[in-house]
């Protein structure tokens, strides 16, 4: 909900005329120097400072005055005492004038810095597609036509509702539906149209702000795509194609459906409460290409009758600065979920039908459930925006109906008396421009502890759970090997340089595979196996920590999902709310396509969402699907995934609740990201992609090595001055000193992070990785035998590697109370991430449950030399 600012930009211009007329060219120079804002806080702060001076320093020199005639009362006479005393009187009778006015002053300023921080939107553009794109109908039901599966029954039901829907005779089509040599687009496709629509409204976004906002300055970015998630994720492409700063807080939504955009302005609004003085970036779109139904169950092909090409790109931002250049002021932003009930649930389900053709099935109880979504918003928003004269005729009417059981209807308020213009989603028209709005978010680096007058909330980790799965899905190599084989896509020699890569990873042979891979009579897995396997592992990680902690699913108030490679509709957090059957109004997300370091991104993103929620709980489940991404071509390099990836998950619980604290194991102290999208082979090096025969699949390319270098190098260099003890500090500067100032020859000083934290767990991503991190930051065997025995016992788990490796550190019992725990996440990107943890009390093992090695705990560490 926005309220217009032309009346604002009015005043704004007289006051900046006589402002003007007053200070001539300095006005000018101060409102374009970016350290002007700056300025103006410094000075105001240290005028605060000298008026609290002034209040408080009369009445201590009266007061010492006093105590010194006290001491000294024999040398003073009775008369001069009884006028000194009178004297004082009056003094304090003119302090209490003094006390009010610095009491006003005191809460004055502090309700004026807690109160939440405005949000603006600066502009926002919607992508029009070229006349090229421009497609009748007709287009889109050949298309259908030509892909031979769907009968004509399906074709005339297609026209009929097209006909019906309201839309236009002509409508944008992606650029595949024109192509007359392919009838089935690939993820190329898909990719393409993604980066049409994105690049095409972020550049006429950036045109029109061209005079406010740089790149460079933007400090939160947020995609929202439904249905198409590759990996690296559309975020990773708009930093890599933008050039965006390595600090930038980026989040990838997908699976989230129509209202994502709103969501989106909602997590922006919440993020900036905590980041001051930042721009935030918000892509919405839909990717049409890849996701054509060419079934014939209807309640699919409406989808194809009603989504269409189009996109939009917004700049919001807190800077009070920006106010005069602003559209519009953000009041409010509620969201509604209904997705605890089954049938809310599935009345926008992505699944095969039964002729194994995914898509996206709309229910007949449609309408139904989003009338009553409706209700339960307007019934939370008509409070904060009607006025007193409608919420007086609804307050009549409930009496009536229900103390004095009258027979009247329902009072319906007329929101029209609080709103001048409405914005609704199109569900058979395309609105795309009303709907998308624009999140901001602040810089990465600006941590909410530096805020002013604002005390961060302390976020504490109560407890996690790692999901194992059951003995029956334990495999060996061969296992794998054979699921290959039985392809048939895959040559000898390819599953033979399988065979030998395995063998020499370093990882062993009880790993854990999804359930098809066990069924010789299927050879691809399909949606609804996807679906299985995400929530075996969602559901299992959950179960075991409720069953540790004890806290009711009413009482969590965020959630976040990350997914990379599996983003289906209704999204994996939108199947946890209904599983569990969280509250409607629980802030949930979906993390897809951001790679193997996401679990700490989500863990980030859940950190600053618990700064501006308080008393609340906030679940994180990190997972990745295994079988629907088996690769089955012939490229060395996307073979390396089948390789390395195996069967895992986690759930977390954190909460910002201080009555908490004496039973959590562990208080977050930082969490920093760093990405290195913006160069070309840093973007590319893990790319999912089709192969030359087609096969859809993950390519690791030789430049992972550089890029997790430069990545692993610009987060440490922003984490080490938060934890690195002076003496490692003051020995850096002196390294840069010497090698840059008096260019002496010598070796570039790596701080010992040893010093800082005494527990590590980095991302398993095999053998290499290990090396170079025990190389790059000189750590001991003992340091990196959680990560290596990970990876020996359960593979490359993802996003949630790093929590296996904490749980086996609790296992060993070598957690005690202070101890600092640096988590090391590397992702697609490419993104480094880091969380560091403080122990609040010693984990003896004895009372642990739940936890994924305790039962062969004393089998480790192994020798993987022998």
């Amino acid at each position: 909900m926005w309220s217009t600012m032309e009346a604002m930009k009015k005043c704004d211009e007289v006051r900046s005329e006589v402002d003007s007329e007053k200070v001539g060219n300095d006005y000018h120079l101060s409102i374009k120097s970016p350290l002007s804002t700056d300025h103006k806080q410094l000075k105001q702060q240290l005028t605060n400072l000298m008026m609290l001076l002034l209040l408080f320093i009369p009445p201590f020199l009266l007061f010492l005055f006093v105590h010194l005639l006290r001491r000294e009362h024999v040398l003073i006479s009775p008369i001069f005492w009884d006028q000194l005393i009178m004297s004082c009187c009056g003094v304090v009778a003119n302090s209490r004038i003094f006390l009010g006015c610095f009491l006003t002053v005191f809460l004055g300023t502090l309700y004026f810095k807690s109160r939440p921080r405005e949000v603006y939107l600066v502009d926002f553009a919607c992508f029009k597609p070229g006349p090229e794109l421009l497609a009748s109908n007709d287009i889109l039901l050949d298309k259908a036509r030509k892909r031979g599966t769907c009968s004509e029954e399906s074709l005339s039901f297609m026209k009929a509702v097209t006909e019906r829907s309201g839309l236009a005779p002509e409508t944008y089509m992606p650029p595949a539906a024109f192509d007359e040599s392919r009838h089935y687009p690939g993820m190329a496709d898909g990719r393409k149209e993604a980066e049409m629509i994105m690049f095409g409204a972020v550049d006429q976004l950036l045109a029109k702000t061209s005079g406010v906002v740089r790149t460079s300055e933007i400090g939160i970015l947020v995609v929202n795509c439904t249905m198409f998630c590759p990996t690296p994720s559309l975020s990773s492409t708009l930093v890599n194609h933008y050039k965006l700063r390595s600090n930038i807080l980026s989040y990838n939504l997908g699976g989230m459906a129509c209202s994502a955009g709103v969501l989106a302005i909602d997590l922006a609004k919440q993020l900036l409460q905590v980041n001051p003085n930042s721009y935030a970036l918000i892509v919405s779109l839909e990717c049409i290409s890849p996701h054509f139904y060419s079934g014939n169950d209807k309640s699919m092909l409406v989808t194809n009758c009603l989504f269409r090409l189009g996109g939009a790109a917004v700049l919001l931002s807190n800077k009070s600065c920006d106010r005069r250049h602003s559209k519009y002021r953000l009041l409010h932003s509620l969201l509604t979920t209904t997705g605890a009930d089954d049938t809310s649930y599935k009345c926008t389900f992505q699944r095969e039908d039964d002729d194994n053709i995914v898509g996206l099935s709309l229910s007949k109880d449609i309408l139904k459930v989003a009338a009553e979504t409706l209700r339960i918003n307007l019934t939370r928003l008509g409070p904060l925006v009607l006025p007193i004269s409608e919420k007086l005729k609804y307050l009549f009417n409930l009496v009536g109906r229900k103390v004095l059981n009258m027979k009247i209807q329902p009072y319906v308020p007329d929101f029209k008396l609080a709103f001048q213009h409405f914005c609704i989603h199109a569900g058979g028209k395309q609105l795309l421009n009303g709907m998308e709005k624009e999140l901001g978010l602040t810089e990465w680096l600006m941590e909410p502890s530096r805020m002013t007058l604002y005390r961060p909330r302390k976020v504490y980790l109560v407890d996690f759970a790692c999901f194992k799965p059951g003995p029956q899905l334990q495999a060996s190599h061969d296992v794998l090997l054979d699921k290959v084989r039985q392809t048939g896509t895959v040559s000898e020699k390819n599953i033979n340089f399988m065979k030998g890569f395995m063998g020499r990873s370093g990882m062993g042979h009880k790993t854990f595979l999804p359930e098809i891979f066990f069924d010789s009579s299927r050879v691809r897995a399909g949606m609804a196996d996807a679906r299985t396997e995400a929530e075996m592992l969602m559901f299992g990680a959950v179960d075991q920590l409720l069953a540790k902690t004890g806290v009711n699913t009413k009482e969590i108030g965020v959630l976040v999902v990350n997914c990379s490679t599996f983003c289906p509709t209704p999204s994996l957090s939108a199947a946890v709310v209904n599983h569990y059957k969280l509250r409607s109004n629980v802030l949930s997300y979906n993390l897809g396509g951001m790679g193997c370091s996401a679990g700490i991104i989500a863990l980030d993103l859940a950190k600053q969402l618990l700064q501006v929620n308080p008393d609340t709980y906030a679940l994180i489940v990190s997972l990745e699907s295994i079988a629907i991404n088996l690769y089955g071509g012939n490229n060395h390099f996307m073979l390396v995934s089948n390789c390395y990836f195996r069967l895992g998950g986690a759930a977390i619980l954190l909460t910002n609740k201080p009555s908490d604290r004496g039973r959590s194991k562990y208080q977050l102290l930082h969490s920093l990201r760093a990405t290195t999208a913006a160069d070309d082979k840093s973007y590319k090096c893990i790319f999912q992609q089709e192969d030359e025969d087609g096969e859809v699949g993950v390519t690791l390319t030789l430049d992972c090595v550089g890029a997790a270098k430069e990545a692993v190098r610009l987060n440490l260099t922003a984490l080490a001055p938060l934890v690195l003890p002076i003496s490692e500090q003051l020995k850096w500067l002196f390294s840069v000193v010497g090698r840059n100032v008096l260019k002496m020859k010598m070796e570039a000083y790596v701080p010992d992070f040893k010093r800082a934290f005494e527990h590590f767990c980095i991302h398993t991503g095999g053998k290499q990785v290990f090396n170079a991190m025990e190389k790059h930051l000189g750590l001991t065997k003992w340091l990196m035998e959680p990560s290596r025995m990970t990876f020996y016992r359960y593979g490359n788990l993802s996003s949630s590697s790093v929590w296996y490796e904490l749980a086996y550190i609790e296992a060993k019992g070598r957690i005690k109370r202070g101890d600092r725990i640096c988590q090391i996440g590397l992702g697609s990107g490419f993104k480094c991430n880091t969380a560091v943890w403080s122990a609040l009390r010693t984990i003896d093992p004895a009372n642990e449950i739940h936890n994924p090695w305790l039962d062969e705990i004393d089998q480790f560490p192994v020798d993987l030399c022998s």
